[in-house]
Formats: structure tokens, C-alpha cells, sequence
């Protein structure tokens, strides 16, 4: 399957969406400080998806800011699946 350009609108659409999953990016680099900026590469697939049910249940309790963030719980969970996928498309087999 190829990707154009045009596929990139949505993330236009998407506006402050995107922007806020930007800025969970960027609070968890801050949090989690780590010289070689590989902190949620080492980090187990097991550890982002038990993040992502975490803020996915607060999120459900009806829950709109993150108590540490301040930022929309579901952007952290999409921050989180990001990160699986990578995992799941870039390690090894058995080595997640």
C-alpha cells in the first residue's frame, strides 16, 4: 500500500487532536529524562499497554485531564499505542 501526501491532510483535520498528543510526547520526554532520548524504546511492550489500559480507564471514569499532565487521557493512550506499534513493526521477534 503506498501513501501520498494528501494522506497527511488528516492530520490537519485532526488540529489541536494532533497538538496534544504532541504534547504528551513531549511532557513524557520531560518526566522521564534520558540523555539518549531512547526511554520509551527500552521500556517493555507489556509496560506501554498497561499505560495505555490506565489512562484508558481513566478516561472512562469520566475522567478529561490527566492528574499529572493536565493533558486528555485518551492522547496519552494514543501516545502509548504509538509506541507498541513501533515496538511491534522494529523489535525483534520475542524481544518485546
Amino acid at each position: 500500500m503506498s501513501i501520498s501526501w494528501r494522506d497527511f491532510d488528516l492530520l490537519t483535520l485532526l488540529g489541536n487532536a494532533a497538538s496534544e498528543l504532541a504534547e504528551v510526547i513531549k511532557y513524557g520526554n520531560l518526566k522521564h529524562v534520558d540523555p539518549q532520548g531512547t526511554s520509551w524504546r527500552s521500556q517493555d511492550r507489556s509496560r506501554h499497554l498497561a499505560a495505555l489500559k490506565r489512562h484508558l480507564d481513566r478516561f472512562e471514569r469520566n475522567e478529561l485531564h490527566d492528574h499529572d499532565s493536565g493533558l486528555h487521557p485518551l492522547a496519552h493512550v494514543a501516545c502509548r499505542a504509538l509506541f507498541i506499534v513501533w515496538i511491534d513493526l522494529n523489535r525483534p521477534k520475542g524481544d518485546q
